[in-house]
């Protein structure tokens, strides 16, 4: 009889999430991270979402930066707008930056010294994955709008 083996996300240690407080607009934030942790950050179409009780879907702004060498992808995401908050669990974090591929924690040690020296942050921390359950949907969104997006492109490139 065969097995299926259900891998969750929170034991996997290829995703790492920094939680950002900072009263900046996304575009300046991604700035800043482009410059100081030396990313290349692009805005991409916006990670919808639909909640409970609203006809239209909630729109948070989605960067992505990717490094196909060492295999890291890094992708900057709203967790706050108008009509919500993405990961409520999460209020206290204006925005993410997630990590997904072979990334140590003396890397990401560097990476939240040097976010937290960013003008106007107030707080970049590391969200424990096997504390926060609910995130397994959170990161499941974020591969999903990825391949959709990568889709698409696929799909406006003339001659493939």
């Amino acid at each position: 009889m065969a097995r299926k083996v259900l891998q969750d996300l929170d034991e996997d240690p290829e995703f790492q999430i920094v939680g950002i407080a900072a009263p900046l607009r996304d575009f300046r934030l991604a700035y800043y991270l482009n410059k100081d942790l030396y990313l290349k950050l692009t805005r991409l179409d916006e990670l919808e979402v639909r909640f409970a009780g609203q006809e239209t879907p909630a729109r948070f702004s989605f960067y992505q930066c990717s490094d196909k060498d060492s295999e890291l992808y890094f992708y900057l995401i709203s967790n706050k707008n108008s009509q919500g908050i993405l990961v409520p669990e999460q209020w206290q974090s204006d925005f993410f930056l997630v990590i997904k591929g072979p990334f140590s924690q003396e890397s990401l040690y560097r990476f939240l010294k040097s976010i937290r020296q960013i003008n106007n942050v107030l707080a970049a921390f590391s969200i424990n994955l096997k504390r926060n359950k609910k995130l397994d949907n959170f990161l499941s969104e974020i591969e999903l709008h990825t391949v959709s997006i990568n889709k698409k492109s696929r799909i406006k490139k003339p001659g493939t």
